[in-house]
């Protein structure tokens, strides 16, 4: 019976009270290597932790998803057909006087 096993794991800091929901991967800053985008739900941001290209992430980068948005879902995909990544978020905004929305950041 063939059984894979991880030999390492590495933790990567989503900040303080972070909440981390949704994560998604692809190349965001056309460097032919794979990015990590993370959510963070209830802190109006996501994360991209960009990758080194041996396995390891630098620290995150932060970009707000809108006022009061509580992201809970993530998308990446190239939405406007410029050959980069874009990312949508689903938002809640909960407890608030702001919609629930998609934000799309290009």
């Amino acid at each position: 019976k063939d059984t894979e096993e991880f030999s390492t794991n590495t933790a990567y800091s989503t900040g303080f009270q972070s909440n981390p929901y949704t994560v998604s991967v692809g190349d965001m800053n056309h460097d032919n290597r794979l990015d990590i985008v993370v959510v963070n739900y209830g802190t109006d941001n996501l994360l991209v932790f960009f990758g080194k290209g041996d396995g390891t992430f630098s620290q995150s980068n932060s970009y707000p998803t809108g006022p009061n948005s509580t992201p809970f879902g993530v998308l990446i995909a190239d939405f406007n057909d410029d050959n980069y990544l874009d990312i949508a978020t689903a938002n809640t905004c909960e407890g608030s006087y702001y919609p629930s929305a998609v934000y799309i950041l290009k």
